[in-house]
């Protein structure tokens, strides 16, 4: 698939645990204004020399992961996903 025009881009930022048996802290970025470059770009300044993973999606509802991996490859992964409630005023 190539990438389009208005690709979405999705960059998942790793921190290391707080303390001694406490799992890594992820977050969650969608980036919706740039290209690749720039996404590359913005995912090296904010991860502050943490892991990062890079995914896009562009003409699919699904997002595929163009770099990184996990930063806990071993340990138990566990996605929670938030959304507004955009009919509430």
């Amino acid at each position: 698939m190539a990438i389009q025009e208005g690709a979405i881009f999705r960059v998942r930022l790793w921190a290391p645990p707080s303390a001694d048996g406490f799992a890594w802290q992820v977050d969650d970025w969608e980036l919706t204004n740039g290209d690749l470059d720039q996404a590359l770009r913005w995912a090296d300044e904010h991860a502050q020399g943490n892991p990062y993973e890079l995914f896009v999606r562009a003409g699919s509802p699904d997002f595929y992961r163009l770099r990184g991996k996990p930063a806990d490859g071993g340990g138990t992964q566990e996605t929670i996903i938030l959304r507004t409630d955009s009919t509430r005023e």
